[in-house]
């Protein structure tokens, strides 16, 4: 299986780093807004204090 992908990467290595070059930038965007959380979460000293 190991052998299959080696020599499928190295076929199609060239599109493979088009298509990823292309979609990391939206990705990266796309996800920063749905992670951040500027407020303190509800229960986080409590959940600190018994974690330690």
């Amino acid at each position: 299986m190991k052998g299959i992908i080696s020599k499928f990467v190295k076929k199609h290595y060239a599109a493979i780093l088009s298509f990823v070059s292309l979609i990391a930038p939206v990705a990266v965007y796309s996800c920063r807004g749905k992670l951040y959380e500027p407020k303190e979460p509800v229960g986080l000293e409590s959940f600190a204090k018994t974690h330690k």
